[in-house]
């Protein structure tokens, strides 16, 4: 089970323009039992593939914890660059649920790569699209872990929402901010949505309105007073996204549930010592979408997969990468630096 691929890999981490190199080799599989054998079709490009690549979000171990499980379990060098994306089986191996023909998503939990043509990877984290999916919807859905992620974080495992309770995200130009505020609407509770100010600000409220948001403010100390003001006396329970930096504090007080923090840390931190965090009884937990997928089984994981597919009724931008050698012309630029739409690698 092999086929020609190329795709970018790196041989250590480090910073992105040193070690991705654009390469030709062969996608192999060695174990016929585990592995099949995809085509990849679409493969976004998200933020957090450049913590796993320059290492950040692989976890910093001390020599006693040599033992521990890392964050992301991205495999041996080299390492093919990115983490999900949607492809077409082209041999199946002995997988028991996979055939193949079938058209299917590669979770973050395979420790393999999607940037490249060919990929191979562990049948057990390959999960079938279901026929529903149309081919528009194909570039968003190779973006399921946000999809994903919103499911979960509105999920009673992290808070209680009740109907005409106040669910506040911030990061409100990411994807997986418009589907929270889309199924946290659908399930009766007032949404407010925080966004950076600049560029992406207009684009980002116009879109949160569409989707429900009663009101989009910016993150700094301004917007959590209007939203202060917005809500009074109602509870705010849920804190979805809450990173850090000057604004944390203000927001935080608001809040008398939960802040569930998914996205990557603000450079100045959060304050936990005489934070208003303590003083309202704020619970707050962590939610890191590729470590929660590789807990589930495969059954669990399929399940949350094909319910977090509901969530391709959002409508976000999403630009095409047509070609490998786009990545370093335009396509960092937009998701790093740019932001606010999805770039997304169509092979």
């Amino acid at each position: 089970m092999s086929a020609a691929s190329k795709g970018f890999r790196y041989c250590r981490t480090g910073p992105l323009p040193s070690v991705l190199k654009l390469e030709a080799f062969s996608a192999s599989a060695v174990d016929l039992e585990k592995q099949v054998l995809v085509k990849m079709a679409y493969a976004p490009i998200h933020r957090t593939d450049a913590a796993i690549i320059n290492g950040t979000a692989l976890g910093r171990l001390s020599p006693t914890q040599a033992t521990a499980t890392p964050a992301v379990n991205a495999g041996l060098f080299p390492r093919i660059g990115g983490h999900e994306g949607i492809g077409v089986v082209v041999d199946a191996g002995r997988s028991q649920h996979l055939r193949a023909g079938d058209r299917v998503w590669i979770s973050p939990s395979a420790s393999t790569g999607t940037w490249a043509t060919h990929v191979v990877a562990d049948s057990q984290f390959v999960h079938a699209l279901p026929t529903s999916v149309d081919t528009k919807s194909l570039p968003l859905a190779s973006c399921a872990t946000a999809l994903f992620a919103a499911k979960q974080i509105l999920s009673r495992q992290y808070a209680k929402i009740e109907a005409g309770d106040v669910v506040l995200v911030n990061g409100g130009s990411s994807l997986t901010a418009a589907a929270i505020v889309f199924h946290a609407k659908a399930a009766g509770a007032q949404v407010v949505a925080a966004v950076a100010p600049g560029s992406r600000f207009a684009a980002a409220k116009s879109r949160l309105a569409d989707l429900g948001a009663s009101a989009i403010v910016e993150y700094n100390p301004k917007g959590a007073r209007e939203v202060a003001k917005l809500v009074g006396d109602k509870r705010v329970a849920l804190f979805a996204n809450g990173v850090g930096g000057p604004a944390f504090n203000d927001f935080a007080r608001l809040v008398r549930g939960t802040c569930v923090t998914y996205g990557a840390q603000h450079g100045a931190g959060i304050m936990w010592s005489g934070g208003h965090q303590i003083f309202n009884g704020m619970d707050h937990v962590g939610f890191f979408a590729p470590r929660a997928l590789s807990k589930m089984t495969l059954q669990e994981r399929d399940r949350t997969f094909q319910e977090a597919l509901s969530g391709l009724e959002v409508k976000y931008p999403v630009e095409p990468v047509k070609s490998l050698e786009d990545l370093a012309l335009s396509a960092w630029d937009t998701t790093y630096l740019v932001g606010g739409k999805k770039c997304v690698f169509t092979f």
